[in-house]
């Protein structure tokens, strides 16, 4: 009778490998679909600020655009991600 040892570890190994490939494809999707929605967000900000009739009103938009705080600017964003 032959023993199944090496390939059973074989197949264990190769269910593991499966099984993480599995876990980073999705964190991958998942952090994708957070980029995503805070571009959209970020973009219909930006269109909400631009769209307002008062320069008084547009100078609290820089502090809305940029909730982080840094100097330096935003780059624009990405319309083909906010259109999705």
């Amino acid at each position: 009778m032959r023993s199944f040892g090496p390939a059973a570890l074989a197949t264990l190994a190769i269910v593991g490998l499966l099984v993480i490939f599995h876990q980073v494809v999705r964190a991958a999707v998942a952090q994708g679909e957070v980029r995503r929605k805070a571009a959209a967000a970020q973009f219909e900000v930006a269109w909400h600020c631009n769209a307002q009739p008062g320069l008084h009103v547009r100078g609290t938009c820089p502090s809305l655009l940029d909730p982080m705080g840094r100097d330096e600017p935003l780059p624009p964003p990405v319309a083909s991600l906010a259109r999705e």
